[in-house]
């Protein structure tokens, strides 16, 4: 995200929320937010919304994987080429969510 929107844009780890790091929920409160949720499960959309986030987008890894089946990488923890390029996807379609929603006016 910070080659794609440099400056427009924070990551903020889910861990900080579940803990209930307030300087994270003012954060989550004030901003819009896009979960971008690893598993099936949607844990980063669920806790965004418990949270009363500003939850504008939700993406799945898992739904990107299985656009991209030729992309196969092979760990979850050290992310090689097949994994940097799904990285990379998934990028891509926040940024575009993100200028949609500037075109939109959706603000902060």
């Amino acid at each position: 995200m910070d080659d794609l929107k440099k400056g427009e844009t924070d990551t903020i780890c889910l861990s900080l929320l579940v803990k209930g790091d307030e300087d994270t929920r003012r954060q989550v409160k004030s901003r819009r937010c896009i979960a971008i949720d690893g598993c099936p499960n949607e844990c980063a959309k669920k806790n965004l919304e418990l949270s009363d986030a500003k939850l504008v987008a939700n993406f799945r890894v898992v739904d990107v994987i299985r656009e991209n089946r030729n992309l196969r990488p092979k760990e979850v923890t050290f992310l090689d080429r097949d994994g940097q390029k799904l990285a990379e996807i998934v990028a891509a379609k926040v940024a575009s969510k993100i200028d949609e929603l500037n075109r939109k006016g959706v603000v902060s």
